[in-house]
């Protein structure tokens, strides 16, 4: 990938693509987006809200991306797919740039505002509170993004950066989740039920009583090779409580995830939804949670942005001590962050669902505490809200 190739290369010969962006003459209405894990998330968000919104229609749109040979069919007049070698150029000739994956390691010129969406508010430490990654520079926007006052200390000793450079706005990513997606969860659903050979689609089925998301973070360890708690009988036990009242689990794997999930689909009523599936539906994972009935993670900053919605969340934690030694959390006491059932193991999982199904509700007044902290901003207006506060509207 580009950004791997651009690490091995010393600072100091950037400096020459820095002199560069500064003398280059910006386009006022132009706008970069960038992203080397894919179109989707916050970069995703944001580009649909200009493609969408009519005030963009004379703005010249320029996406650089790693698979832009997928995503390049019949775009909108006024927008062009690149790769990141060729984006490059056009980032040098942009007054508005967004990325929430990699960067470009230049420094914006005086007369360009680059956005750092990035892609979620931290549990798990990133950029320069990770350990070994204190000395990386990460420092390459005018803005990043903070959803509140809370996280605006985070993301300055994340990123190295100031108090000016921190944006306080909810991510665009979560604009979503207060649309009425039910057209696209039945499409996205009917293509699921192709992958799984025990699903009885008696009369095309897509009303359940309960659905459960479960997305499942990303480890740097063999961890990352399966599907935390539960093996087969655990599936199977969890499998038979679904079945019973009729509701359905979809797990959501994470893009870098190398977890065989073939098994999963001997289970009726447990789902497999890949990133590439998602992408084939046109459907992002935040259209997806809003129609889940509960979430599933664990050290996930999903669950940031599914306190909006308020409905419970599981967590899966067996492993915590492990992963905060190998990777570490932003808090010294987690816990206190995670307003939901925190399940162990198989039985405690089934415990989940159960409560679920017949509306225990135990951590209602915890999620609304939390939320209160970590989203200062509760609608679906951060595109445009963050537009505005960048002057781009």
């Amino acid at each position: 990938m580009v950004i791997s190739m651009l690490r091995k290369i010393p600072r100091k010969y950037f400096e020459i693509f820095d002199f560069i962006n500064r003398h280059i003459k910006k386009r006022p209405k132009s706008i970069f987006i960038y992203s080397n894990l894919g179109f989707r998330d916050n970069i995703k968000a944001i580009y649909d809200f200009f493609i969408n919104d009519n005030r963009f229609n004379d703005y010249k749109i320029v996406c650089s991306l790693n698979n832009y040979k997928q995503v390049s069919k019949n775009p909108p007049k006024n927008v062009t797919f690149v790769s990141n070698i060729k984006g490059i150029f056009y980032f040098f000739r942009s007054k508005y740039c967004f990325y929430c994956f990699g960067k470009y390691p230049i420094k914006p010129a005086d007369n360009q505002v680059v956005c750092n969406l990035w892609h979620g508010m931290p549990l798990k430490t990133i950029g320069n509170m990770q350990k070994g990654c204190e000395n990386i520079k990460y420092n390459y926007f005018t803005y990043v993004l903070a959803t509140s006052q809370f996280y605006k200390d985070i993301m300055k000793k994340s990123f190295s950066c100031s108090d000016e450079q921190v944006l306080i706005c909810g991510q665009p990513r979560n604009d979503e989740m207060f649309v009425d997606n039910k057209d696209k969860f039945y499409k996205l659903f009917k293509e699921c039920t192709k992958l799984n050979k025990a699903y009885n689609n008696e009369g095309d089925k897509t009303s359940f009583n309960k659905v459960i998301v479960w997305l499942p973070t990303y480890r740097d360890s063999d961890d990352n090779q399966k599907l935390p708690l539960l093996d087969n009988n655990g599936l199977n036990a969890i499998n038979d409580k679904l079945v019973k009242d009729n509701s359905i689990v979809i797990i959501k794997p994470h893009p870098l995830a190398s977890i065989d999930y073939t098994t999963v689909g001997e289970f009726s009523n447990i789902f497999v939804c890949d990133q590439s599936l998602l992408d084939t539906c046109g459907v992002s994972v935040y259209a997806l949670l809003s129609m889940a009935d509960a979430l599933i993670t664990d050290y996930s900053s999903v669950y940031f942005d599914y306190l909006l919605l308020d409905r419970p969340i599981g967590f899966t934690v067996e492993d915590m001590s492990k992963y905060e030694e190998d990777r570490g959390f932003v808090f010294d006491n987690p816990n206190d962050y995670m307003p939901g059932m925190k399940i162990h193991n198989q039985e405690e999982m089934i415990t989940f669902v159960k409560d679920l199904t017949e509306a225990n509700d135990l951590y209602k007044e915890e999620r609304k505490k939390i939320n209160e902290v970590v989203n200062f901003y509760v609608d679906g207006c951060n595109s445009e809200r963050i537009c505005k506060k960048i002057g781009l509207l």
